[in-house]
């Protein structure tokens, strides 16, 4: 999947039912704040995509399907 803007982004990554988990590479800390906030996600990781960089820790739904099986 593409986009060509990070609003794009934004939208393409929040036109799901699930909410589970976003991934935002940028070394711009400003950068990371913005797209965070606006993300659908339980969780964010920074240049990471990888579930084991998380503390264990309760999930925080945020979409209508709190699992994606």
């Amino acid at each position: 999947m593409t986009f060509k803007t990070k609003k794009e982004a934004v939208t393409l990554a929040n036109d799901s039912e699930f909410g589970l988990a976003a991934a935002v590479f940028t070394s711009d800390d400003a950068q990371l704040k913005r797209m965070t906030k606006n993300l659908r996600a339980g969780f964010a990781w920074n240049n990471s995509s990888q579930p084991s960089t998380l503390p264990k820790q309760t999930c925080t739904y945020v979409a209508d399907k709190p699992f994606a099986w």
